[in-house]
């Protein structure tokens, strides 16, 4: 029972990663250079309404490229160590000490890649002007309006499951 308790949650905590990966590929990979291209929609003009020079298109694009193999190398460090993990716990001779030092690897790595989203927001963040600056955090107060508008009142869905319309 545990085993497969255990399972589940891995298996569970790889669809979350590779949905969370598929859907940042979806808004900000294929050549969309971080929302530079122009297109159509709010994310789309995101970069564009800053109004940033080539020299800061440039600069957030090498950002952009260097946070992306590291985001790369952080995921496929946590798989390994889910994967150490369930190894130790399947061995029926591994220690109370193998076992919780697996388990603390596995929260390092989780805790790593938070960590690297928000030095890479930090790190464009020093790219722009103090007026940049005010426009990209007007810009993400807006599109974080939107999303939780679009959560309902339960921060789930729509929020009709309970009855709010």
């Amino acid at each position: 029972m545990r085993s497969t308790v255990v399972t589940l949650i891995a298996v569970f905590l790889i669809a979350i990663a590779y949905v969370g990966n598929a859907d940042a590929q979806g808004r900000m990979g294929k050549g969309n250079r971080f929302g530079m291209e122009k297109k159509a929609g709010f994310r789309g003009d995101f970069l564009t309404k800053l109004n940033l020079t080539d020299a800061q298109k440039d600069k957030i694009k090498a950002l952009r490229d260097e946070h992306q193999k590291k985001m790369i190398d952080l995921r496929a460090q946590l798989q390994k160590d889910m994967l150490s993990l369930k190894e130790v716990k399947q061995n029926e001779n591994a220690s109370r000490k193998d076992i919780l030092a697996a388990v603390e690897n596995v929260n390092k790595s989780k805790e790593a890649i938070p960590l690297s989203r928000t030095n890479h927001l930090l790190d464009v963040r020093e790219v722009l002007t103090p007026e940049q600056r005010k426009s990209f955090k007007d810009l993400q107060e807006q599109m974080m309006r939107k999303h939780r508008k679009g959560m309902g009142r339960s921060g789930m869905g729509n929020g009709m499951h309970n009855g709010w319309k």
